[in-house]
């Protein structure tokens, strides 16, 4: 239902540089359905994080931290995707970062069992 939402707005643009960016928790990490039809081909959707080398990206690699508690596996299940209309003059951005923060205070308060994901993307 997303992947055609984003097809609908990009295509109500013909051809006029159109771009949506969906961000949010997931609750699917990359191996599982939901994120693989997000980035299949022809969805239009692509992950903001694919587009930062490795070695430009700052912070965890994990967006779920689950508190720290044990018995909970930390996992990436927050994402920012990012896409452009297929055809016609496509959105003229550039996704220059990708960093996952911290989601623990200085003094040891949690602000969520989320980290914040932060992307860099130049519009021109």
């Amino acid at each position: 239902m997303i992947v055609e939402e984003v097809k609908k707005i990009l295509g109500e643009g013909q051809g006029q540089g159109r771009g949506v960016v969906l961000a949010g928790d997931m609750n699917s990490p990359e191996g599982d359905d939901a994120y693989k039809i997000f980035t299949a081909p022809g969805s239009l959707l692509r992950d903001a994080r694919a587009d930062v080398p490795p070695e430009k990206r700052y912070g965890h690699q994990n967006t779920f931290s689950g508190f720290g508690n044990k018995n909970v596996v930390p996992q990436r299940i927050d994402f920012v995707f990012a896409a452009e209309e297929e055809g016609g003059r496509k959105a003229s951005w550039t996704i220059t970062n990708y960093s996952v923060l911290e989601n623990k205070f200085d003094d040891e308060i949690y602000s969520s069992d989320h980290r914040p994901v932060v992307v860099d993307l130049f519009l021109s």
